[in-house]
């Protein structure tokens, strides 16, 4: 029997405050993306951009008192729009960059106030400035950009990275000035001389100034491989050899050297199916860049639907194949078969094919006789249906019977009928073909008719020609039944 009562966890705020948190931080992590987000990354990153420029990042301990500057660095955070380090010859990038450091916030230089002339200085900071220059770099060449900004567009366009192999690199250099407020006291000393002797008397004053301490620094280059236009990296093996035989289904072979991510099936319009092969996520490093890398088909979104099926392999001579198979649909005709493909950076490469679809037809033959006197009349008995047996009226049928041609039409049964006489002694060749019409596709079918003899005589005729050889046997049939008495 089952309690009548039911415990109760009790959880304390705090404590579930925390597991909430979890909760949302392991969503976070597990987002994945169909699609490549570069619009989200490239916002992100652009308005991030201007807050890394001058970040003060304290690193703890003392500088020596000649060496104001306790930390100072540049760094290229990222380059996007980017996927695994590569970026797209169409999408000419920017480059998220930034530059930190850290001072000393104030101290004292060595010095006294104990006699005339001596003095002590304290420094205290007072704020930090920089001149920077961004070089982006092709193989051969490169091209810089004085005082960039956070994100620096790429000094290269679209063309020239398209002619270039790559990879694409950045860098900046420059220098930071530490800028400190200085007091500096010293000790006056003047002498008095009145009637009644000389003296000496000392005051402390303070002066004001600023002093500037400059540093240079360049960041570490970075590089991005260069993925051109699927278009250009993209090849195609025909996949229908004859149109006009019926295809139950067809196939299409891309070979390609950069990923495609998502290939699309569409017949007449309409999606046939789809299969995407990678998706993507987001890492964030330590000052709050984000950038993409992708996984392989980790998204729920990924699908693929008859009558489309879709595979990726290696290849041989190419870095990726992909292996398309689309099942006709609907009537008999002409018909509309595009495959289309889309890179990490979503630029798609399309194929598109006209093809004429055919339904089965079965043409039968039947011959009167299988064997026949030269001369004597044979009749072809032709009928044509579709694949499930439904007669195909009004169709033209060529009919080859001996050397001898005949064009038929069949009737509401689909059925057809010629006589004809063979002309030659042993196998005559009778042969029926449709050609195809109306989305039907072609079919042909043949028999053979055996002629035993040369062409037959008249009764009259053979009598003259055979009259002894008769004559003989009944003589001979005449002397057995004699004997016979």
């Amino acid at each position: 029997m089952a309690p009548s009562f039911l415990v109760r966890p009790v959880i304390r705020p705090s404590a579930f405050l925390t597991l909430v948190f979890m909760l949302w931080l392991s969503g976070v992590l597990a987002a994945w993306y169909a699609d490549p987000p570069h619009a989200y990354v490239s916002g992100h990153n652009d308005a991030l951009g201007p807050s890394l420029l001058g970040r003060r990042i304290a690193v703890g301990g003392n500088a020596p008192r000649s060496i104001p500057l306790k930390f100072f660095s540049i760094d290229v955070r990222s380059v996007y729009p980017s996927v695994d380090g590569r970026i797209s010859a169409l999408h000419p990038p920017k480059a998220v960059w930034g530059w930190s450091f850290d001072a000393q916030p104030e101290y004292d230089w060595e010095g006294g106030l104990t006699g005339c002339g001596t003095n002590r200085s304290r420094m205290r900071f007072d704020g930090a400035s920089g001149s920077f220059n961004a070089v982006w770099a092709l193989p051969g060449v490169s091209r810089t950009r004085p005082n960039p900004a956070s994100p620096v567009a790429s000094e290269f366009g679209a063309s020239e990275l398209s002619a270039s192999s790559g990879p694409l690199s950045v860098w900046v250099d420059g220098t930071v000035v530490l800028q400190y407020r200085r007091e500096t006291q010293v000790v006056q000393c003047r002498s008095f001389c009145y009637w009644n002797g000389c003296s000496t008397q000392s005051w402390v004053e303070t002066v004001n100034d600023w002093a500037a301490f400059p540093y240079r620094r360049s960041s570490a280059p970075v590089s991005f491989s260069l993925v051109h236009p699927a278009s250009r990296n993209v090849s195609l093996t025909p996949w229908i050899s004859n149109y006009s035989t019926y295809l139950p289904s067809m196939t299409a072979y891309l070979h390609s050297n950069s990923t495609l991510y998502y290939l699309q099936s569409i017949w007449d319009g309409a999606v046939a199916g789809y299969q995407r092969f990678q998706s993507f996520g987001l890492q964030e490093d330590d000052a709050g860049v984000w950038s993409l890398y992708s996984v392989p088909n980790a998204s729920a979104a990924s699908a693929s639907s008859a009558p489309a099926r879709f595979q990726a392999s290696s290849s041989r001579f190419f870095r990726y194949a992909y292996h398309v198979e689309q099942t006709p649909a609907g009537l008999p005709g002409m018909h509309a078969w595009t495959v289309t493909g889309r890179d990490f950076f979503g630029d798609s490469v399309d194929f598109r094919q006209d093809v004429l679809s055919h339904a089965a037809s079965r043409l039968s033959l039947a011959l009167s006789n299988s064997s026949a006197q030269m001369g004597q009349s044979v009749q072809a008995a032709l009928r044509l249906t579709d694949a499930d047996g439904i007669p195909l009226t009004g169709r033209l049928i060529d009919v080859d019977a001996a050397g001898q041609a005949y064009a038929l039409t069949s009737d509401g049964q689909g059925r057809a009928a010629v006589w004809f006489s063979p002309r030659f002694v042993g196998a005559n060749r009778v042969v029926a073909r449709f050609s195809g019409s109306n989305g039907y596709a072609p079919s042909s079918a043949d028999a053979v008719v055996s002629v035993l003899s040369g062409e037959p005589l008249p009764s009259s005729d053979v009598l003259k020609r055979h009259g002894g050889v008769m004559l003989l046997l009944v003589l001979v049939l005449g002397l057995c039944l004699v004997r016979s008495r």
